[in-house]
């Protein structure tokens, strides 16, 4: 080998034989190369026994801190990369002394984790490991896996116990002892014999299952506190609360290393089958529904037996854990389906907690502490036992559940025939929480919003419909205000279609807010025949507020299609009504509309005239929503008129305003206008290049809802869009308009608010 010496390649001139040579001939141990290069222990031991090629990285620092010459350095680094992996023999057919399960298949997505978990336990510090996590997540993979790279380490002493068998804790010990060959006889305790027998010797035992013995906790910290070499890795959902135990929570498995391991899985019966742009979709899917658990993708692999991904999915739609069938008939009997090994943990639980977790199933996307106690019966210590066995989660201020345990929870409410009485206190508390948190925080619709859309649906499942009409009425200004527009008049849609007898209060204000919705999406013709309805119906039963409210946006939906005139002979005697009724937001709300009217037949200063009055009402009194809208009117008329900077002056004040309400769609109409007041015959590139990139993130906001610009606003956008299209040329267009459409709307607002005190501030 270009004049190596002996001690470089003995015997046999392989990368691993050359290492191990060139590391003896520097009288350095295994242990002091994995630290001088930076790498684990077992690293090294597995480069040195051929079962392992090295990175690019640690095949660089071996070669540093072995010496290896710049003339050796290509050769080295060349069989770093080449050298085949040799697979170990075994020299007896007797069964390995520490009868530790042999994995099958590779693990995937836990590498950080494999190597992390050795680290720990190598540590001095570190004598107790426990794997924590739900059931199906791996933990039991994770484990055989760390004890199978670290035989070296331990020489042997590596002892696998399965604990799920044992239904008494105290029986913990003597599985121990009898795993490791102890008699079982005489006057010592099991405890005092295990702790004769291994001294100061070097031991790994890995306990798997340990969550239903946890009384042995205690007698286990005595052993280890008297026997300096033992190391313990423990598998269990809920840890052991012991001092100086560490605690490695594991998650499910992100999307990438899932996909791969449904790959691989797929592969042991298809080698042809590959990740594609065919196959991808359906399997992030599969994936995505199983929450990433390791045993039920590996589950879920086995069906493509039997079909493509898509028919999987499909089923999978419909009944999650129905769909995964059998796993090997050599595994454990908790892993033969995903349900026996969810069962194994919940039939361990007390019959309280039981009860719990089959209520939590309830719950979409989520719950508070609060809606636990509600719909669950759930005490604070019922949540936190679920929490410590890891059947259910905690993010942030919420609770939560995998979809595949929510699944079992569900079969098990069907089967005790309590879903039923489930569902209905699901409803009555979200009822009666929407219409608490109505018009005052956005922030919990958004987080509920998984429960709202649940009880709605199982609300015109069961024919309730004035339950359901309330319950959408109280979510509605969430709709409008982020922007789920589209969603609100599908449910709309639905619950007018079963709502003909409920009182006609009701009614009407179903009528009304659904037209609201259908305007809003562009639906005029829809938005038209519900007001139809409503108007007669308010006539008809001599409600005046509410012909007045129905008048209004009949006035909007004329105003947004370019129907001015038509529009003016609507709210003009909505506006009488509404001063008839002494009613302030109504007063306001019927003068922005006309407003809107004057501006676009070009009577500013009728414009003008009309949003003072509307803006004195709001001054009079103060939290009335109709105030920003006024200002951006204002704003419009100032911007008419030339004067560029009382208009921004207005404009940045009704996003003040607006933020209280935090209404998406109207700080887009806002930035719109404010956009315009930036891209005057004066405006510099960086002047124009801002608006530009408001008016994408305004558009962009808009498009998300599916809520339309009216005619003027339309008309507007284009002609300002294309003005500054000219003015500034294609390329910085282009570059302004895509940073702005991947720009979010509060981003943008919270920016505008900030430099707006510099802007308009006067000279000193």
């Amino acid at each position: 080998m270009n004049g190596m010496q002996a001690t470089d390649t003995p015997g046999n001139p392989g990368f691993a034989a050359w290492v191990r040579a060139k590391r003896k001939s520097l009288w350095l141990s295994q242990k002091k190369l994995a630290r001088l290069v930076g790498c684990a222990l077992v690293t090294i031991q597995k480069i040195e026994e051929g079962h392992r090629r090295p990175s690019p990285a640690v095949a660089e620092a071996l070669a540093r801190h072995l010496e290896i010459t710049e003339e050796q350095l290509q050769q080295f680094l060349h069989l770093a990369r080449t050298t085949p992996i040799t697979t170990r023999v075994p020299t007896s057919t007797s069964p390995p002394r520490d009868r530790l399960p042999m994995p099958l298949q590779p693990l995937i997505g836990r590498e950080d984790l494999l190597t992390g978990v050795q680290q720990h336990l190598l540590s001095p510090s570190v004598q107790m490991i426990t794997l924590t996590g739900p059931p199906g997540v791996g933990k039991t993979r994770l484990a055989v896996q760390v004890a199978a790279e670290l035989r070296g380490e331990f020489g042997g002493n590596l002892y696998f116990v399965p604990l799920a068998s044992l239904d008494d804790h105290e029986q913990v010990l003597p599985t121990i002892n009898r795993r490791l060959g102890l008699p079982d006889s005489g006057a010592a305790t099991p405890a005092e014999r295990l702790i004769r027998f291994l001294g100061g010797r070097q031991q790994l035992l890995v306990l798997d299952n340990f969550e239903h013995v946890l009384g042995a906790a205690l007698p286990l910290a005595g052993v280890l506190e008297a026997c300096p070499g033992l190391r313990l890795l423990i598998t269990s959902r809920t840890a052991l609360r012991l001092s100086g135990e560490q605690e490695w929570p594991l998650k499910p498995l992100e999307h990438g290393p899932a996909a791969q391991l449904f790959a691989e899985r797929v592969r042991a019966f298809d080698p042809a089958f590959v990740l594609s742009t065919q196959t991808l979709p359906a399997v992030t899917e599969i994936v995505s529904r199983l929450d990433g658990l390791p045993l039920a993708i590996e589950l879920a692999a086995m069906r493509l037996r039997y079909g493509p991904p898509e028919a999987l999915v499909i089923r999978l739609r419909t009944t999650l854990l129905g769909s995964l069938g059998s796993g090997p008939v050599d595994g454990p009997a908790r892993q033969h389906t995903l349900q026996a090994a969810i069962a194994w943990s919940y039939q361990r639980l007390d019959p309280r907690l039981q009860r719990v977790f089959r209520q939590l199933g309830i719950f979409v996307g989520g719950w508070s502490v609060e809606a636990a106690e509600a719909i669950a019966g759930a005490a604070p210590s019922d949540l936190e036992s679920l929490l410590d066995g890891h059947l259910i989660q905690q993010g942030g201020q919420r609770l939560g559940i995998l979809e595949t345990l929510r699944a079992y929870a569900l079969e098990q409410l069907d089967t005790r025939h309590e879903a039923a009485a489930a569902r209905d206190a699901h409803q009555a508390y979200y009822l009666a929480a929407a219409q608490t948190h109505q018009d005052t925080d956005l922030d919990w619709f958004e987080a509920e919003v998984g429960n709202l859309r649940t009880a709605l649906r199982a609300q015109l499942d069961g024919r309730q419909v004035e339950a359901a009409l309330n319950l959408a009425l109280a979510i509605y200004w969430f709709w409008e205000t982020r922007g789920y527009q589209h969603e609100g008049l599908k449910w709309f849609s639905l619950i007018l279609k079963q709502s003909a007898r409920v009182a006609p209060p009701l009614r009407l204000a179903g009528l009304n807010t659904a037209a609201t919705l259908a305007w809003q999406s562009g639906r005029f013709d829809l938005s038209r025949s519900w007001l139809a309805e409503a108007t007669a119906l308010s006539r008809e039963t001599g409600d005046s507020e509410w012909e007045a409210r129905v008048l209004m946006n009949q006035g909007k939906v004329e105003v947004d299609q370019g129907c001015y005139a038509q529009a003016r002979r609507v709210l003009e005697p909505a506006l009488r009504l509404a001063r008839d009724l002494s009613s302030p937001w109504l007063v306001c709300a019927v003068l922005l509309q006309m407003t809107t009217v004057s501006l676009c037949l070009g009577e500013q200063d009728q414009t003008q005239i009309l949003a003072d009055e509307g803006l004195a009402l709001c001054h009079d009194h103060p939290g009335l929503f109709w105030e920003a809208p006024l200002l951006e009117v204002l704003g419009l008329v100032a911007l008419e008129r030339g004067q560029a900077s009382l208009a921004r002056r207005h404009l940045i004040q009704a996003l003040r305003l607006m933020g209280k309400f935090d209404h998406r769609l109207m700080q887009s109409l806002i930035l719109t206008t404010f956009a315009a007041t930036l891209a005057g015959p004066d405006a510099d590139q960086d002047d124009l290049r801002q608006a530009v990139g408001l008016w994408a993130c305004a558009e962009a906001t808009r498009n998300c809802s599916g809520y339309g610009w009216s005619v003027a606003i339309g008309e507007r956008f284009e002609r300002w869009t294309s003005q500054s299209r000219q003015r500034l040329g294609d390329p910085d267009w282009i570059l302004a308009w895509a940073a702005g459409r991947t720009m979010p709307l509060q981003d943008a607002v919270a920016d505008l608010l900030a430099e707006a005190t510099e802007r308009l501030s006067p000279p000193i």
